[in-house]
């Protein structure tokens, strides 16, 4: 999702991003980038990239107000806790310039995470809640077994989207 959102460069943020695969790509772009993730192994994985690093969680992060041209979130929201999660989300959403693109997903209830008391689940209705005042261009639900990252098997309920704060 995120190469197709990609524009000229600019601000972008990196919410969640792991082993910072992402994070190279944004910079290999011409982006200037700052990473959250509230895991403190970014800070080795991205010792030698030209970023600024938050080890932090999303809904803790002091979003700045109108300052990205991107975030990308791959896979990384649902883990925001459900208490935090809209809150958290509006100031994502006020961190985008206007035109400004979101990239990521929301997890489905119907994914097999969804008892996760700690992680954040929604319908296709909330998700399109969460997505007032975004253009979106490209919303995809998809439901199928798959594995995670550390090779586990898992029913995924996912909602791709590629939106763009409205002007």
């Amino acid at each position: 999702l995120l190469m197709q959102a990609i524009g000229a460069g600019g601000y972008a943020l990196d919410l969640g991003a792991g082993a910072l695969n992402d994070t190279r790509y944004l910079l290999e772009q011409g982006y200037e980038v700052d990473v959250v993730d509230s895991n403190p192994s970014i800070l080795e994985l991205g010792k030698d990239l030209k970023v600024h690093l938050f080890v932090i969680t999303f809904d803790a992060f002091d979003f700045p107000i109108a300052k990205y041209d991107l975030i990308n979130a791959g896979y990384a929201l649902p883990f925001n806790p459900p208490e935090t999660f809209d809150a958290m989300f509006a100031r994502l959403a006020a961190s985008l310039k206007p035109g400004g693109v979101f990239v990521g997903q929301f997890f489905g209830v119907e994914d097999s995470w969804s008892n996760d008391k700690k992680m954040t689940f929604h319908t296709k209705e909330q998700v399109a809640a969460l997505l007032k005042g975004f253009a979106v261009s490209h919303f995809e639900e998809t439901k199928k077994e798959g594995k995670t990252a550390m090779g586990q098997n898992k029913f995924w309920h996912v909602f791709n989207v590629i939106a763009a704060r409205d002007r």
